[in-house]
């Protein structure tokens, strides 16, 4: 049986601090049809360019000081 990356991307009745919606989604279907395994570091790498491509802004993990 094939597993894709996007099963790590399910859909919550809560969100929190866990993103928006619209991205998810569109990370899900973006790893639609990637196989796993896929190495963290690209899936990391994606992530961070796709929210740059979303938000104009750089990720980084100072983003949330002051």
């Amino acid at each position: 049986m094939k597993h894709f990356v996007s099963e790590i991307f399910v859909e919550l009745e809560q969100w929190g601090l866990r993103g928006d919606t619209l991205l998810w989604k569109y990370l899900k279907n973006y790893y639609a049809a990637i196989e796993l395994p896929y190495p963290v570091e690209h899936l990391k790498e994606d992530i961070l360019r796709i929210f740059k491509d979303f938000t104009c802004l750089l990720y980084t993990s100072r983003a949330h000081e002051t």
